[in-house]
């Protein structure tokens, strides 16, 4: 059986939504531990999904199955499983509306000035390969361009041969009437050894501490 197979009924009627998982918990973990469960593991699994809230892991997976036939045995066998001593509950998924499929780096940001690229739901409604990295904690004013010569200059992201940096930026605007003084951004990468790097590099360290001191602790996080 391949690893995913290909779903072939409605996704709202297929979809498992797994809480209780660590934070640190990817998706390669949740479909080994679909494999572990039970007697014989579970079998139909088409994907696996974490559960973000603005691309910050809550904690919880979408796992969905090809056959909806199979759901019910897999919510119960789920239930009686743990992962790092943590209990397991399993619930077969409501309905949700879909993310609008975003093409590129303009159609990216393009949903992000409307809102509808929020960092909410499964993948955080990007569909990451794991060369996606969130990085918030930025200074509010800061601009993608900025933020893509910034990298450049860092020397964490591959150069074009015009000199531009491969990688695209995407800004994510706070929820409506919230106000920060601080940013966050999408960063897609060009592999997923691009974004941990980066991610190693940055994550609890200063942004450009010769001029901000310690005012801008960034963090940064692998979307999955």
């Amino acid at each position: 059986m391949n690893e995913f197979e290909k779903p072939n009924v409605d996704k709202a009627r297929n979809v498992i939504h797994l809480r209780g998982l660590p934070l640190s918990a990817t998706p390669a973990d949740v479909l080994r531990l679909t494999r572990q469960a039970g007697k014989g593991g579970l079998s139909k699994i088409a994907d696996v999904k974490l559960d973000y809230r603005r691309f910050i892991p809550t904690g919880a997976a979408f796992i969905t199955m090809t056959d909806a036939n199979y759901v019910e045995d897999a919510v119960k066998t789920l239930r009686d499983t743990q992962m790092a001593t943590l209990p397991l509950r399993a619930y077969r998924a409501p309905e949700q509306h879909a993310h609008p499929r975003l093409r590129g780096v303009s159609g990216r940001a393009e949903a992000a000035e409307r809102a509808v690229l929020d960092g909410n739901g499964g993948g955080g409604g990007v569909n990451p390969k794991a060369c996606d990295v969130v990085l918030y904690g930025l200074p509010g004013m800061i601009t993608p361009l900025a933020l893509r010569r910034h990298l450049r200059k860092l020397g964490l992201v591959e150069v074009a041969p015009n000199g531009e940096p491969m990688c695209d930026v995407v800004k994510i605007e706070p929820p409506k009437k919230t106000f920060t003084s601080v940013s966050k951004h999408l960063v897609r990468l060009k592999s997923p050894a691009e974004a941990h790097t980066l991610v190693r590099r940055l994550h609890m360290t200063y942004f450009i501490p010769e001029i901000w001191q310690t005012k801008y602790l960034m963090r940064a996080r692998v979307v999955y």
